[in-house]
């Protein structure tokens, strides 16, 4: 059996993405009356406070404190402050679905960054590509809401760039991740907090009510504090190409959620089942087939 499916990491990030294929409807459904802006700081405000306690900047050379900082700005803040942007453009599923580049955005940064080009790794990515658009075929409407659509993207892009030099960072590092999470969060934090002066959303705090609050907890302290701290420990310690593909692993765990605990299967029709069983064995394949080749990385 490949290494992949006995690490750490297989367990990190398929938890993180079965925590996640159940929040994709929380931001449409309470958070759409709200500034995207001051959601995205109010939950990454709470994701901070979670990893607070353990933050030891004194164990961490300054620069790498910094570096962690900008990070977090730019994976977290830049990327939630687009992410929910785009629910004002798009439905929660569509949302979900047009994630499914974030794979190849990873391999192509962290090529990039390292100065390479490796064909192989390529086509295990697309294949997973591919393998998240067969299970989310019919939500994937891009044209009908083109600025939708980039703002996503530009979400993605974010995401997969902040993963990408992460990695590259702490790698070469003695730090504990759990030391230093909550600087990226901080700076998170601060660009979406800068978003929410210029566009003066402040006030909107006294007009949230209980169930919005209950909501931003949820979602900063589990989806976001909880998670994006796993899925980059597992991206740490992985294989770049694995990292990558599993981004699209919550594609065929959000639609499994939705047919099978929210009983959506007894309205569907048996094509999309087909499609989830498929996509599902050709992601799984693309994981196992990139585990039997020599790490690039």
């Amino acid at each position: 059996m490949p290494a992949f499916f006995n690490s750490l990491f297989m367990i990190y990030l398929i938890a993180v993405s079965l925590i996640w294929s159940f929040s994709f409807g929380l931001i449409k459904t309470n958070m759409s009356s709200l500034d995207p802006a001051l959601v995205a700081f109010l939950r990454l405000v709470l994701s901070a406070a979670v990893f607070l306690p353990f933050l030891r900047l004194k164990k961490t050379a300054p620069q790498v404190s910094l570096k962690v900082f900008l990070i977090g700005a730019l994976q977290f803040g830049l990327m939630y402050i687009a992410y929910i942007y785009s629910f004002q453009y798009l439905k929660a599923y569509q949302i979900a679905a047009m994630t499914i580049f974030t794979p190849l955005y990873v391999e192509i940064i962290n090529d990039f960054i390292n100065r390479r080009f490796a064909p192989r790794p390529y086509l295990f990515v697309i294949m997973a590509v591919f393998a998240s658009a067969l299970v989310t075929w019919e939500s994937l409407s891009v044209f009908e809401a083109q600025k939708g659509f980039f703002l996503v993207q530009l979400s993605n892009i974010c995401f997969a760039g902040g993963q990408v030099l992460y990695r590259k960072l702490l790698k070469s590092t003695e730090v504990k991740d759990r030391e230093i999470f909550a600087a990226a969060y901080g700076g998170a934090a601060a660009i979406t907090f800068t978003a929410v002066l210029l566009r003066g959303s402040l006030p909107q705090v006294a007009q949230i009510s209980v169930s919005q609050w209950a909501a931003l907890l949820y979602l900063g302290v589990i989806a976001s504090g909880l998670c994006f701290f796993l899925w980059n420990k597992g991206v740490r310690i992985a294989n770049i190409t694995n990292a990558a593909i599993s981004n699209n692993l919550k594609m065929p765990l959000a639609v499994a959620v939705s047919l099978f605990f929210f009983g959506e299967y007894k309205t569907e029709s048996a094509e999309s089942i087909v499609r989830l069983g498929l996509g599902t064995a050709l992601l799984a394949a693309s994981l196992i087939l990139n585990s039997r080749q020599k790490p690039a990385d």
